[in-house]
């Protein structure tokens, strides 16, 4: 039973690591662009419209999806 369970937990460590690179390719896309907002927030003058209308949303909104089919709650155990 105990190595029915160890590889099962390397199977799921495999699976986990191997989601890595797409979530870091989201965490950097999502941060890129709260990093505008931010900046444009900032600013008195500074028009959050504007900004949204000059970004490319669409990979946005995909890391987006990406994160929530890949992240896990700190709590799941993996």
């Amino acid at each position: 039973m105990g190595d029915i369970i160890r590889s099962s937990a390397a199977k799921m460590t495999k699976q986990r690591l191997r989601t890595r690179k797409d979530l870091d390719a989201a965490a950097i896309e999502l941060r890129t662009a709260w990093l505008a907002i931010c900046a444009t927030a900032a600013e008195p003058e500074g028009d959050l419209r504007a900004t949204l209308d000059s970004m490319d949303v669409g990979p946005v909104h995909a890391a987006a999806d990406t994160i929530k089919l890949l992240a896990q709650q700190p709590d799941d155990g993996a």
